[in-house]
Parts: structure tokens; C-alpha cells; sequence
């Protein structure tokens, strides 16, 4: 053992100075050192690194944890056992070479009794100005020596850093440290180390928890000793700004579209994509040319953030990102025509033919340089030419959640080695562990240890990194992610499980066991029934999660939610008040059951919501709003729909304000061309039978062309079938707005029609060639998450007579002589809105355009000390006896307290010939977004004609604010 321990210190006295590419952990039975607060010093030599000062501030507050006492902090060594943080003349004399170590990598090494902790660090960076400022370009700089300080807690001392502050940090207390004799020489198995670390959501605590950019996460990542280098590898073309360098004077570089026009519009979805056969290549060479030989960028032209230079999010040295731009586009010019092929992967033969171009002359050429390339659809086969080795490849696959899925697994495993065996050497992967798109599930916890753990180790020896995607709606569902994933790619065989055990008991004590029951249950749910959720349809197994019914009612039903609820209670039952393993206990309980518990009660506010979102035909109309509204994009226009249903059709009429009709992108297509959606457009979505499984997309274009395709809903995904035709009469106007289009559809093409309502929705594409600041996408129902989000769509069909004037709020004019009536007279009666008397210290009422449920505007109720602020219509003479009505309103509370005990909150108040309440008891208070109100009334069976009949919108003995909009008292049948 002493042989082994002196190895290192002889090849560096006999002048065999070589870089150590693998580990060297010695570590003996004797002791080198019993450390304790009265007898330990670390030793932070002058002009050591701002990292290695970092490093002996974190040494510095565990170990006087764990001593209980303050270790000392000194630029000269201690009589006692001294930690010797950083290289310098100590480091030296023992003979640590930094040269014999690769990025990130360590020294550990005792001598006598002191201990020296040492790796190389970025001279110009400090830890604590990176960790301020955040963001991932500032925190790629090397940083060994903390990372020697971090696995020195963790390997002699048993600090665990799970996540950073007292909860996330197990720090024994001991009065003395035994160290044992040791040489190790460290260093990290897999060079990249990657995930998501300021995407990942809500922090579970400081001012600040919102932010993206948060030192904390930033420190997290230090800890786990993540990634410190970046391998561009994502849409690197994008770098090359060709858009703005060519769009105008070089057309031809750009994809050829369906029109005939080029993909050179600033104001198109992911625009500049490229002819892959053009002039571009060549432009494409020289830049990588004149880059990787240290040429000016404005020698080429180049350009980044408006002025001369090298993207560096694309070219850093000695790499160059080539993968091209996302969304990829098919060119439509001949050659490209051509040069794709009728596979799934069909533009991987010129994709990569152009990289492996690129990378022969750059050898021809003696450049040195290496080309990052990325195998993604749809150019991820494996091309039949040989891939020179100044080329590397990342693999895109799902990753670690397609572990519920085994036949997918098998596949995409498979084309790993596939590249592996390709290329001779390694890859690395680009992972989807992310709740993104239709896994983008607020407040459904997706911790997934086991599987990343499984995942990362099977796959180890293939790969040299990785970088997991992450984004996530709260950082504490992922913290146990990012520890297990990090610490297999430190070292590709660690047991994992053991890990994870250890982390249970570390973690919570005597409730190791609810919790990790309740963790596992967690993982299992996500994996199995929500992101990998298999399901059999007539086309054979498919992957789809859980529509919003099926989540709420099937995967986290009201009987799960409660055994998890026992779950938490059993586990805080079983630990000591105020420990830290109860207060652990709560932090999961506020940060993973509450959210699960507060989204199940969202879905219910918004499925009552959703139910009263209604188009009432024929007499009423619709207006679209924006979709996913950003106030950089003030450009807006109205979009109102109308329609009626007859005996043999239903006829749709969209009115539609373009001010720019003559900048609008749409061309002639054939009958159901899949490319129409990228026109200027208006889509319905159809589902008759109310069944909200099956349902229909017509989508027509500005220059009158019709795509109508019948869809089955699986999940929250659909499949299509175009083979359905609509038989849909279409016919485009322009008017002096903007244009018009009519659609009328035979009832006999949608047989299963229930002509007394069924769920529908309404959309528009708005898509001109040149402006850069309006809204693109409109759509009716605020609740739906995309265009198909048929569970959230809203329903279309008859109503009944309704009794109250403009309930939403889009016609009645402000009477500014009252400054408390909206409406105007009539025959000598007011008809319209009307408040008592404001004196705006109490309360006061008035049109909201910034918050509404529908389009334009809502009313605004708010009230200080008020004992009744109202809003209301006089019903004199339009109320009926013994006869139904449905009474109903959208609703939304802010901070509304009630100022008594009783008769105190919003209600409805209707009178006839006594008061009536709704709610009849427990009026609403708090806080609350859009919700339904709905109640069904009988009138009396007599009510004097001249008696005088009401109804009132109340905030009654409160204080706070209330919008209402949608009003309606509808005679039913």
C-alpha cells in the first residue's frame, strides 16, 4: 500500500509527466488524520484560485458543522492536521502535477497528517460572482478543486448534498474526523454531464424562487460536480445568421416552399431554413474554415447579436455546430426533391452527405477542427459513407422515460450501438426527461431516480455524456433526477440503488419507508400511466398520456390522492416534532402533495368553467382572442364567428379583420393538403357526438382551399384520418376589413350531430409575409392548450330566450351623465346595467378590457367597506310566473375578505317577488379564477306585473375585487 501510495510522487521525481486518463483510488487502513475543530486548519495559500477560495469556504462551513466548531481559514499551515485547498508550493512538494490531470478531474492525497485537495481551476473565474449571476455560459469554466473539496465531505466525512440548505443537506455531527491514508486521483466518466438547470421550475424557497437564473440551482449543480464544458450541439446553422447575411441578396440559399416563394421571411416559424443543394454549402465551409483557422468573423461576414462575430453558441473552439435549424423544412426545389429519399428518415443521405463533405476538406485542407452533428429527424440514419473522425455524433432519443415502453427501448437503443459501430468510437445523447409539451403537467410530480440510474449505466459503455433535458414546473420534483443522474455519469458503476437507500434513510429517518413508498409510487405513476402510457388502438400499441379525465379520474382519482394523503401522514406520524426529518416531511408534503392536491381542484374549477363557455346559435356570436397572448406582439384583430344549423346544413361564418390582406401567405392547394395549416387560415373543430373522443378539423385557407380530416382522441394525442370528407361548400370574400369565409357542411357528413349542443371550437391562423409584431394564432376557448384540446373545447348549439341585456358586456355604451348606467332608453325605460350611487373610497364599477372571460371586456366590481356593491338589470315585465330559468355567470375573485360572519362574499341576487340567493349559503371569498356559476330557478306562480324584479351581481359585507362577464337568465323549456 505505501508502494502505491508513493507511485505517483516517483514518476514525477523521474520526469514521467503524462495526463492519467483513468482513476487511481487508494485509500489504506491507517490514519493519516483525526481532525478536530481545536486541531485542524485549511490552508488557502496566496495566489491560489478564487475556486480553490470557494472550495475552502464550503470545507470551512461543513466541517465546523460537523466539529462544532469554527475551522479556521489560514494562508500559513496550523500545528495540528492542515487541509491544504488548491495548488501551490505545498501541493508541489508532495509532487501533485496538475498537467497529469484531464478536465475536472482531482487530487486526494494525505501526507503525514495533513491532507491536499487540489484540481485545476479557471485562474479568471470565481465561484461566487458565476453563482450570482447565473445562466449556463458563465458557469462552463474548470473547477477541480471544488470539486476535490465536495468529494472529499462526501467520501471522509459523510456530507450528502441531495439538494442545497438544511434540508436538502445530510452534515453529520461528530466531535472528531478520522481520515485514512489515502491517494486518489479523480475524475469524471462521462466528460459531459448535463440537464436543464434553469428551466426546471419553481424553487421550493427564497425571495427570489421564480427566478430562472438562481444561485441556488447554480450551487446544486456545483455540488453534484455537473458539467463545466459545452459540445455545441443544437441547430447550429442557426449560428450562422445566413438570414440576415443573405435573405435579400441570396434567395436562392433558402428552402424553396410550396408557393414558390423561398423561406427568407424574418416573420415565418423557424425562419431561414436552407437549400441543402445551393450555393450554401460552400458558404457553410468557409465559414467553418476561417473559424476553426482564427480568422475575424468580419472577414466572412459573420454575424451574432448585430455585430461582427463568431456565434458562440455554434463555433467554440475546436468545435463547430452543423446541425441544421429546428422545424426542419423539405425544400421544394428540384435537386433537393431528388436528393431526399421515400424513407422515414428521408433527408439523412444529404444532411449527412454535406457534413461528411464539409469534414473531408477540412482534412484535405489541414484544418484542424472537429464537426458536432446531431442525428435527429428526420436526418437520423445512418448514412452508407464512411463518417471521418473529426466528426461527432449526439444521438436525440427519448432516453430514460422510454423505459416504460420496452420495445421503443430496444429501438433506440439499438441505434446507439448502430452509430457506435458506425463510427468507431463513442456518442452522446440529447434525452427528453421533461414534463414539455403534452407532458407540460402542473403540479403531477415526475421524479424518476431508478430509471435515469438504469438508463445512464446500461448505456454507459456506448457513451461518453449526455445532456438531459429537464425542464420541469417545480425544482424539487427533479432533485433526486439530477443526483442520481450525476453520480453515474461520475462514475458509470456506482450502485445506484444502494444511493437511493442511502438518500431514504439519510433523508427521513424513521420515515425512510413512507417515503420512499411514496417516492417509488410517484415514479411508477409517471412512467407507466402518464408519460409512457401505453395504449391499443386499431393500429397497434401507441404511446399516449392520460387525457385531463383520465388523469383526474383514473391515474390520481380522489382514492389514490387520499391513500398518498395517509401516505404523508403516516410518514410525518412516525418522526419526532421539529426534527429535521419532520420538517423534511412537511417540505415534501407542501412541495409535492399540495400542487398534486391544488391542480386536481383547478381541473374541476375549470371543467365547471369549461361547461359554461357556450357559442348559441343562432342568434348569438363568438369573438377569438389571441393565443397564448405576448404583449411584444401588439398587432391584434377581431375574428367573429356566427352561425346557425338547419335542416340539411351547418353553416359557419367567420368575419375576419386583416388590415394587411394584401401581405397574407396563401396559395391555391388541392383537396386536403397536409401543408395548409402554414397558410393564412381558419380551422373548426367539430365534435358532434359530444363523445369528446371523436371529432373533425376543417381548415381553410384565404385563397379557398379546404383540408377536412376525421380524428380519434387517444389520450392527449389523436390520430388522423384524412380518407373523411366533409362535402363542405367553401367560399372566401374580401370585404373592406379583411375577408370573410363561409362554410357550410351537410348535416348527412356528421351523422351522429346532437343538434341540442355539442362540444366545438374555433380558430385562426394569421400568416402575412412581412410584419414581425402581430399575433399568428387566435383561437375561442382559453381553457385549450393547443387547437385540438378537445377536452377544453366549449359548446355550440341552441339557447334558450334569453332575458338580460348584453351579459357580456360587448355592446352597452357607458352613460357618462350617471357615470353608473350602461345601456341606453327604450320607449322611456332603461335597459341596460346599473349601479347605486359610487363614491369610489367604497366601491365602484367599470369595464374591464385587460381581464375578461370572453372578448372584449368584463365588469369590474370593487369594494372596500361597502355593505352591498352591486351591479345589476331591472327585469320588470320580462320575468315569466311558474316558468324555469337558468341563471348563470363567469366569475373571478381577487383577495375578496369578508368584513362579517355571516351574509358576507359574492352571490347572485335575484328578485321576483322575494329574494332569492345564490349561492343560498356560503357566498364566495378568496381568491379564485374563471369559474361557472350556474342555478336553476322557478319563478312563483304569480308575479305582479308592475312588481318591480331584478337581478343583482353582489359583493356583499366584503372587501376585494370581482369580475363578472357572461351574465345570462335563459328561459328554459
Amino acid at each position: 500500500m505505501k508502494l502505491l501510495l508513493l507511485l505517483p510522487l516517483m514518476l514525477v521525481m523521474l520526469g514521467c509527466k503524462t495526463t492519467i486518463d483513468h482513476k487511481e483510488i487508494n485509500i489504506g487502513k491507517q490514519e493519516a488524520a483525526l481532525l478536530t475543530a481545536e486541531n485542524c486548519t485549511i490552508v488557502l495559500a496566496p495566489g491560489t484560485s478564487p475556486t480553490a477560495k470557494f472550495a475552502a469556504s464550503e470545507l470551512q462551513t461543513f466541517l465546523s458543522q460537523i466539529l462544532g466548531g469554527e475551522i479556521p481559514v489560514s494562508a500559513t499551515p496550523g500545528s495540528g492536521s492542515n487541509l491544504f485547498v488548491g495548488f501551490s508550493e505545498h501541493t508541489t512538494r508532495i509532487g501533485l502535477d496538475p498537467t497529469a490531470l484531464v478536465r475536472d478531474g482531482f487530487f486526494l492525497r494525505s501526507s503525514r497528517q495533513d491532507c491536499y485537495l487540489a484540481g485545476i481551476d479557471d485562474p479568471k473565474m470565481d465561484p461566487v460572482i458565476a453563482m450570482k449571476r447565473g445562466g449556463v455560459w458563465i458557469n462552463l469554466y474548470e473547477r477541480g478543486t471544488l470539486f476535490a473539496a465536495y468529494d472529499f465531505l462526501e467520501r471522509f466525512a459523510g456530507v450528502r448534498f441531495y439538494f442545497p440548505g438544511e434540508l436538502g443537506t445530510i452534515v453529520p455531527q461528530k466531535s472528531s474526523l478520522r481520515i485514512p491514508v489515502h491517494s486518489i486521483i479523480e475524475k469524471p466518466d462521462f466528460t459531459q454531464r448535463r440537464y436543464s438547470n434553469y428551466y426546471d421550475g419553481e424553487y421550493f424557497e427564497g425571495e427570489n424562487r421564480k427566478n430562472i437564473l438562481n444561485p441556488m440551482k447554480t450551487l446544486n449543480e456545483y455540488r453534484l460536480r455537473g458539467n463545466t464544458s459545452y459540445l455545441p450541439c443544437c441547430h447550429g446553422l442557426n449560428g450562422f445568421n445566413f438570414l440576415e447575411r443573405f435573405g435579400k441578396s441570396h434567395p436562392e440559399y433558402f428552402a424553396l416552399l410550396d408557393n414558390g416563394q423561398r423561406h427568407n421571411n424574418p416573420a415565418m416559424p423557424h425562419p431561414g431554413q436552407l437549400c441543402l443543394t445551393s450555393g450554401i454549402t460552400e458558404e457553410i465551409y468557409q465559414d467553418i474554415k476561417a473559424y476553426l483557422q482564427g480568422r475575424p468573423a468580419s472577414e466572412r461576414g459573420a454575424v451574432a447579436f448585430g455585430k461582427s462575430a463568431w456565434a458562440f453558441t455554434t463555433f467554440r473552439k475546436p468545435y463547430v455546430d452543423v446541425m441544421p435549424q429546428d422545424s426542419f423544412y423539405p425544400c421544394k426545389c428540384d435537386k433537393c426533391q431528388a436528393a431526399f429519399t421515400s424513407e422515414t428518415y428521408y433527408a439523412s443521405k444529404l444532411v449527412w452527405g454535406n457534413v461528411i463533405d464539409w469534414a473531408e476538406r477540412l482534412k484535405q485542407d489541414g484544418v484542424e477542427g472537429q464537426l458536432n452533428m446531431m442525428a435527429y429527424h428526420p436526418y437520423r440514419g445512418i448514412p452508407q459513407r464512411a463518417i471521418p473522425d473529426n466528426v461527432n455524433v449526439m444521438v436525440a432519443e427519448t432516453g430514460p422515460w422510454s423505459q416504460a415502453n420496452p420495445e421503443q427501448l430496444a429501438r433506440e437503443n439499438a441505434e446507439i450501438k448502430a452509430w457506435v459501430k458506425k463510427l468507431g468510437r463513442k456518442v452522446w445523447l440529447w434525452n427528453y426527461a421533461n414534463k414539455f409539451s403534452n407532458r407540460a403537467m402542473p403540479g403531477i410530480p415526475a421524479p424518476t431516480p431508478r430509471a435515469i440510474g438504469k438508463y445512464y449505466q446500461s448505456l454507459a459503455p456506448y457513451i461518453f455524456g449526455m445532456y438531459m433535458e429537464s425542464e420541469c414546473d417545480r425544482f424539487l420534483y427533479f432533485y433526486l433526477n439530477y443526483y442520481i443522474q450525476c453520480k453515474v455519469a461520475w462514475d458509470n458503476n456506482v450502485d445506484y440503488m444502494a444511493l437511493l437507500d442511502e438518500h431514504y434513510r439519510l433523508m427521513f429517518g424513521p420515515a425512510a419507508e413512507p417515503m420512499r413508498k411514496i417516492m417509488e409510487r410517484f415514479e411508477d405513476i409517471w412512467l407507466y400511466q402518464i408519460s409512457g402510457r401505453i395504449v391499443e388502438t386499431a393500429l397497434g400499441p401507441i404511446s399516449a398520456v392520460p387525457s385531463d379525465h383520465d388523469l383526474w379520474h383514473k391515474v390520481y382519482s380522489p382514492a389514490v390522492l387520499a391513500e398518498i394523503v395517509a401516505d404523508f401522514d403516516q410518514a410525518a406520524s412516525l418522526t419526532t416534532a421539529d426534527s429535521l426529518e419532520a420538517r423534511r416531511v412537511a417540505l415534501f408534503r407542501r412541495e409535492y402533495l399540495a400542487p398534486l392536491q391544488q391542480a386536481a381542484q383547478n381541473y374541476l374549477d375549470k371543467t365547471a368553467a369549461v361547461r359554461g363557455l357556450r357559442f348559441r346559435i343562432p342568434d348569438g356570436s363568438i369573438r377569438l382572442r389571441p393565443f397564448k397572448p405576448e404583449p411584444a406582439r401588439p398587432d391584434l384583430v377581431d375574428t367573429t364567428v356566427r352561425a346557425e344549423l338547419n335542416a340539411d346544413n351547418l353553416v359557419i361564418n367567420f368575419d375576419c379583420q386583416e388590415p394587411q390582406f394584401a401581405d397574407t401567405v396563401a396559395m391555391k392547394r388541392t383537396h386536403d393538403d397536409p401543408d395548409i395549416w402554414r397558410d393564412n387560415s381558419v380551422e373548426i373543430f367539430l365534435n358532434p357526438s359530444g363523445d369528446r373522443k371523436r371529432y373533425y378539423q376543417l381548415i381553410i385557407n384565404s385563397a379557398g382551399s379546404l383540408s377536412d380530416i376525421r380524428y380519434e382522441k387517444i389520450g392527449r394525442a389523436s390520430q388522423h384520418d384524412y380518407s373523411w370528407n366533409s362535402d363542405a361548400a367553401v367560399s372566401v370574400n374580401k370585404t373592406d376589413s379583411g375577408f370573410q369565409v363561409r362554410v357550410s357542411i351537410p348535416r348527412r357528413t356528421l351523422p351522429e350531430l346532437q343538434a341540442d349542443g355539442f362540444p366545438a371550437n374555433f380558430c385562426r391562423s394569421r400568416i402575412l409575409g412581412s410584419s414581425t409584431t402581430h399575433h399568428s394564432l387566435y383561437i375561442w376557448s382559453q381553457f385549450a392548450s393547443g387547437f385540438h384540446d378537445l377536452e377544453n373545447f366549449g359548446t355550440m348549439g341552441p339557447g334558450g330566450k334569453e332575458i338580460l341585456l348584453d351579459g357580456g358586456f360587448d355592446k352597452v355604451p357607458f352613460m357618462k351623465s350617471s357615470g353608473r348606467h350602461w345601456g341606453f332608453m327604450e320607449n322611456g325605460v332603461f335597459r341596460g346595467w346599473v349601479t347605486n350611487p359610487q363614491v369610489p373610497e367604497v366601491f365602484h364599477c367599470e369595464l374591464d378590457e385587460q381581464v375578461y372571460f370572453s372578448l372584449p371586456r368584463s365588469m369590474r366590481i370593487t369594494s372596500h367597506t361597502a355593505a352591498g356593491a352591486s351591479i345589476g338589470q331591472y327585469l320588470t315585465g320580462l320575468l315569466k310566473p311558474d316558468t324555469k330559468y337558468l341563471i348563470s355567470a363567469q366569475v373571478k375573485l381577487e383577495n375578496v375578505e369578508k368584513l362579517k360572519p355571516s351574509a358576507s362574499g359574492f352571490c347572485i341576487n335575484l328578485w321576483d317577488t322575494a329574494n332569492r340567493w345564490f349561492p343560498q349559503h356560503n357566498w364566495l371569498d378568496g381568491t379564485m379564477d374563471w369559474t361557472y356559476l350556474s342555478f336553476v330557478h322557478t319563478t312563483p306562480p304569480a308575479i305582479p306585473p308592475d312588481g318591480r324584479s331584478y337581478l343583482q351581481m353582489r359583493l356583499m359585507n366584503c372587501s376585494g375585487t370581482a369580475w363578472i362577464d357572461n351574465v345570462s337568465i335563459e328561459e328554459l323549456p
